[in-house]
């Protein structure tokens, strides 16, 4: 019969297979700090507001093309902004951009005209 191997706290893989108390601790005081916090939170009033984008889908697709030709080199700061940006804004607003945005505003004026109702 093999002698038993005394445990270690990570298995082959490199996790943790243990859980430590004392990392519990301060895991659960964060948690405590954050959920206090809750009761001081300004609640927003637009918390259940969802665009719909129904009426402008044709243009709220084009916006997305515009947008996703250019995301990952917005994303790792390899795109010269200064240089693109008109670029940018001039594809988005042939793309129809001034027309999602004022529907968005739209459906949020609504939105909000009705909260104020309730």
């Amino acid at each position: 019969m093999p002698k038993s191997r005394k445990k270690s706290h990570v298995d082959g893989l490199g996790r943790f297979n243990a859980i430590r108390p004392a990392v519990n601790v301060l895991y659960s005081l964060l948690w405590e700090k954050v959920y206090a916090d809750y009761e001081n939170a300004i609640l927003s009033t637009l918390g259940s507001f969802s665009f719909d984008k129904t009426n402008v889908e044709p243009e709220h697709a084009a916006c997305n093309a515009v947008m996703g030709k250019y995301m990952a080199e917005l994303y790792t700061g390899t795109l010269d902004i200064d240089e693109m940006l008109p670029t940018i804004q001039e594809e988005l607003r042939v793309a129809g951009y001034e027309t999602v945005m004022a529907e968005a505003q739209a459906q949020l004026d609504a939105y909000l005209a009705a909260e104020a109702a309730d």
